[in-house]
């Protein structure tokens, strides 16, 4: 099972206590329950003053609620009962209860005693043997106990129980009520697992203490715990620890109390306190213990260049002290203080600021603020005061003198930073003239395609096309590659045949059966080229009408009139639009090669000198990779209704087919780049370009087969 740390609270009174402030009823047992649960803790030890009875009532709750339970589940009770009862149910799993004491001994002091279920009687053996009869218990007042505290922890039946002394620095309390030798003897009983502290400067005494002073120093370390010592139910789990147990049982509680620096942590983040002594290793640390000093330790940090700030952490022992603060009011208080400094001293520069706020068992907040700034000038408080960091933990306000070393040292430093940039200045700049001729050759080059083409606007009508899935259903070939083709539908759900093209090949014809197509799909005349999402062209070329069919966005472009007045061929346009100079010059017009996108789409030329459109190789190398693409979605469409047709690696045919498509689109671009008259050097310069836009690009002609390997 794995071990999480929980929320836990071992200090809790029930109505049994006289002390009790709520109403002695039922109902305050149960809302006992719900504000644990509510604060999200996971177990609590019931420790009423010399009595049991408030545990056995817990426990006669559950029990009762149990049963009821069981006979809600086998009987048709109405759903409001039904609800009732599973919301009890719920609060007894998701808080566990531990049986416990708070004994009152003489000389007037307060030990709890918890112990397993099974060894209650124990209990009552000891409060017996102390002097609490059962008419006596429930209270915490003094009534002239029969054992005092040294007597008590030696009593035999303490063995395999779990001892704490409960706030030990106010009333009652083992450090507040005794003194001399007889306190001493006390702090170093080895029956005492755990201590509770009010005060957290008493605590860090306490701490410093046992680990000191000879009196007091104990073989084994004390557990150091919170613990609400709640007499009211919204009291609950206003302190906690947080223990590290792989379930709740009487066992694991010990087990963790035996071993709290591996089980205990005073913090929701176990963690925190290795972040910590990693932050403070090596750098200035500033303790605080208010957040009012955060903006005069800030502005030390700052005239240091780095360092960190603690709120609520202990200088030298890193204890975990807390501040009293909402966890908003502080990041408020941290950004107010940057916001201050920043104005004070007309800094546009951003301060670097990286902050950790943990919530600690005591309610209190801790936090960790790493600072640094890597410009130069002195930081000012005001205008009268700056601040620097002393002996690396604190702060103190800057003497004339410091603050002249201060300014001269960044005077040096600015200095010294100035000879540098102006020496990578005077070399950038030799790097500039040397890059200008490139983009001087990049506007001459897309200069003389402009000057061979015209905008697509001016032979296409543009049809962009949203439309929600037909009726048919898609075969889903996408592991190959492929689209479906035939004479019912088309579909544009897959990525282009070639791994990161853009407008790259997969220009299957097109085919629609009118008597077969739904009336709501649109209806187009013949020619036309639909430039799907994914990258492809599909070519209608049909004198019969033909419906556009998707379930992606398209864009369906249909010649004008100028196309036709101009005898342009609809195979070059496809070339055209999928070679590396119509993708190049229009990523040099609009920054972009969005085409979807309407306002890039303007910038796509096509060429416009008759030579083009004459060039009978463009069209016999078009045509030769529509019938390719046919053969191979006709390929792919049998091999997906009987595999044992086809070869069992399919994938090797798909790759050989892109390889024969890939070669003929190479070609294309040598024969497109012969009547561009584009010079080898510009070629490369267009390669290059599309390549650190990580854009798909033919970059040299591949040898080919022209056949479908299968």
């Amino acid at each position: 099972m794995t071990e999480n740390y929980y929320k836990v609270d071992l200090h809790v009174h029930t109505p049994a206590s006289s002390c009790y402030k709520g109403e002695k009823t039922d109902e305050s047992y149960w809302n006992i329950l719900k504000n644990a649960s509510k604060n999200n803790i996971s177990a609590i030890a019931i420790t009423d003053h010399n009595t049991i009875e408030g545990y056995e009532h817990f426990m006669k709750l559950k029990s009762d609620t149990f049963n009821e339970y069981e006979i809600v589940k086998r009987y048709n009770i109405s759903e409001e009962d039904k609800k009732e009862i599973e919301e009890k149910v719920e609060l007894f799993k998701n808080v566990t209860i531990f049986l416990g004491v708070e004994f009152t001994l003489n000389p007037g002091v307060h030990i709890i005693v918890l112990c397993d279920e099974a060894e209650k009687e124990d209990l009552n053996e000891l409060l017996i043997e102390v002097g609490y009869t059962p008419d006596k218990r429930g209270s915490k007042e003094e009534i002239t106990p029969n054992l005092d505290i040294k007597a008590f922890l030696n009593n035999s039946k303490l063995e395999g129980k779990i001892i704490i002394a409960p706030h030990v620095d106010s009333a009652n309390g083992i450090w507040k009520e005794l003194n001399g030798k007889y306190r001493e003897e006390i702090f170093k009983s080895s029956r005492i697992a755990a201590i509770t502290c009010n005060s957290a400067s008493q605590l860090s005494k306490i701490q410093e203490l046992v680990c000191s002073q000879p009196g007091y120093i104990r073989k084994k370390a004390f557990a150091y715990i919170n613990a609400s010592d709640a007499h009211e139910p919204n009291l609950i789990g206003a302190k906690y620890s947080f223990f590290k147990m792989n379930g709740f049982t009487f066992y694991n509680l010990k087990t963790a109390l035996d071993s709290p620096e591996e089980y205990i942590s005073d913090s929701d983040n176990p963690g925190f306190r290795d972040y910590i002594d990693k932050c403070v290793k090596g750098n200035p640390a500033i303790h605080l213990d208010s957040v009012d000093e955060l903006p005069k330790a800030m502005c030390a940090v700052l005239n240091n260049g780095y360092g960190c700030i603690l709120l609520g952490i202990k200088k030298g022992t890193n204890s975990l002290l807390g501040i009293s603060i909402d966890k908003e009011d502080l990041s408020n208080q941290i950004y107010n203080s940057v916001q201050r400094l920043n104005a004070i001293n007309h800094r546009r520069k951003s301060i670097e600021l990286n902050d950790k706020t943990q919530q600690l068992g005591n309610g209190k907040l801790a936090t960790v603020i790493l600072i640094k700034y890597e410009g130069s000038r002195l930081w000012i408080y005001d205008e009268n005061e700056a601040y620097i960091i002393n002996n690396r933990t604190e702060y103190k306000k800057a003497t004339i003198k410091e603050i002249e070393d201060i300014i001269r040292h960044h005077l040096l430093s600015e200095l010294k930073d100035f000879n540098s940039r102006n020496e990578e200045l005077i070399q950038d700049t030799v790097a500039q003239l040397n890059q200008i001729k490139n983009p001087i050759s990049k506007y001459a080059l897309y200069d003389k395609i402009r000057n061979a083409c015209q905008p697509i606007s001016h032979y296409f009508e543009i049809n962009p096309q949203t439309l929600s899935p037909s009726k048919f259903t898609l075969p889903d070939i996408s592991d190959y590659g492929g689209e479906a083709s035939g004479n019912l539908y088309f579909a544009t759900i897959n990525s282009p045949r070639l791994e990161y093209a853009y407008l790259r090949y997969s220009c299957p014809v097109v085919l629609m059966k009118p008597e077969t197509i739904d009336s709501n799909i649109p209806l187009f005349e013949s020619p036309a080229i639909v430039i799907s999402l994914g990258g492809g062209c599909h070519l209608i070329d049909t004198d019969a009408p033909y419906y556009f069919a998707s379930n992606c966005p398209a864009l369906v472009l249909i010649p004008n009139q100028n196309f036709i007045d101009n005898n342009l061929s609809i195979y070059h346009v496809i070339a055209w639009l999928k070679s590396n100079y119509s993708i190049w010059s229009c990523l040099k017009k609009s920054g972009n090669t969005n085409i979807y996108d309407p306002k890039i789409f303007k910038y796509l030329l096509i060429p416009a000198f008759p030579e083009f459109y004459a060039d009978e190789r463009i069209t016999e190398k078009i045509k030769t990779i529509l019938e390719l693409e046919n053969k191979y979605l006709g390929h792919v469409n049998g091999y997906l209704s009987d595999h044992d047709k086809f070869p069992k690696d399919f994938k090797q045919v798909c790759e050989n087919h892109n390889n024969n498509v890939s070669a003929l689109a190479s070609e294309l671009e040598k024969i497109i780049k012969e009547l561009l008259s584009i010079e080898d050097n510009e070629d490369t310069m267009i390669i290059d370009d599309l390549k650190s836009k990580s854009i798909f690009c033919y970059d040299g002609a591949k040898e080919s087969t022209y056949e479908l390997m299968c």
